[in-house]
């Protein structure tokens, strides 16, 4: 069925952050895919979590198919429902809090809402620091 999300049963990890991210991406979902794979949250920091990291890795990249909106991620609060990262547009980039049921709400032309970037590959802060001056 076109537009359903497809339900998986989860073997837990072992880690309760990881476990617990993905219980919230199950029921969080996009417009048509889930924001996280277990790989991604594995990847990704809880909130503040980075902080004493040199050079963390972000692990996921949130895009509007339809307008100029990109949001590259590598801290999740899943209580909150908010997300650190890099939000750029055409106006230019800067580091943030995102609202995440905000951006699962989006609606852009064609009603098309937020995606993941599945070709995203996992990429350092300071690359992405360089490449959009924040």
């Amino acid at each position: 069925m076109a537009g359903k999300i497809r339900r998986t049963v989860r073997k837990n990890t072992g880690n309760e952050f990881v476990d617990a991210l993905m219980a919230w991406s199950d029921t969080h979902p996009l417009q048509h895919q889930n924001v996280l794979t277990t790989e991604i949250a594995k990847k990704i920091y809880p909130m503040y979590g980075a902080e004493k990291v040199k050079d963390p890795i972000v692990p996921l990249k949130l895009f509007n198919p339809t307008g100029d909106q990109t949001w590259y991620i590598w801290e999740i609060n899943t209580k909150e429902n908010l997300a650190f990262g890099v939000f750029t547009n055409i106006d230019g980039a800067e580091l943030g809090y995102f609202d995440l049921d905000e951006l699962r709400n989006v609606r852009g032309r064609f009603g098309l809402g937020i995606e993941r970037d599945q070709h995203f590959h996992p990429t350092p802060l300071s690359e992405l620091q360089k490449k959009f001056h924040v």
